[in-house]
């Protein structure tokens, strides 16, 4: 048996949040602040609030974008360690290998991460911030994940 009972059903259960909590988040990003609305001008008066909006709904834009680069690069650097012996005692299973104890470790901390900013989506002066960590965090994840390509997973012994 690859991991306990108990450890799969966390792990079950941590993905399913982490992918539950994103599609609401990015659902719920994508949907226009309520109260950033603002009244609908006169007929006479000139259309000027789209132009004023435009720069904060692509900031929004690059924001999920990173977010979700971010995901894709943890989930590369994860998918390419998969058996393979763990440098970082934190994630490595108690044979040394990445294992299922890293990926539970691994997606605790990407949902954090994900969930933090969710939850903060309103400050857009945090937006800036959170987009400019999860792009350089996907940058440190697609290192680790192509410097992984090139180690080979120890030998099974034939049984």
């Amino acid at each position: 048996m690859l991991c306990s009972g108990r450890s799969h059903v966390f792990l079950r259960s941590i993905i399913f949040y982490f992918l539950f909590t994103l599609l609401i988040g990015v659902g719920k990003a994508a949907q226009p602040d309520s109260d950033a609305v603002e009244p609908v001008p006169p007929p006479a008066a000139p259309i000027s609030h789209n132009a004023e909006r435009a720069p904060d709904r692509v900031g929004r834009r690059v924001w999920i974008g990173s977010m979700v680069a971010m995901l894709a690069a943890t989930s590369f650097d994860a998918g390419t360690s998969w058996g393979k012996r763990e440098s970082n005692g934190l994630l490595a299973s108690s044979n040394g290998n990445f294992a299922y104890t890293g990926i539970e470790i691994k997606a605790a901390v990407a949902a954090a991460v994900s969930i933090s900013q969710i939850l903060l989506r309103r400050h857009k002066d945090l937006r800036t911030a959170f987009t400019i960590g999860n792009f350089a965090e996907s940058g440190i994840f697609t290192a680790a994940g192509i410097h992984n390509l090139g180690i080979s997973a120890p030998a099974t012994p034939h049984k």
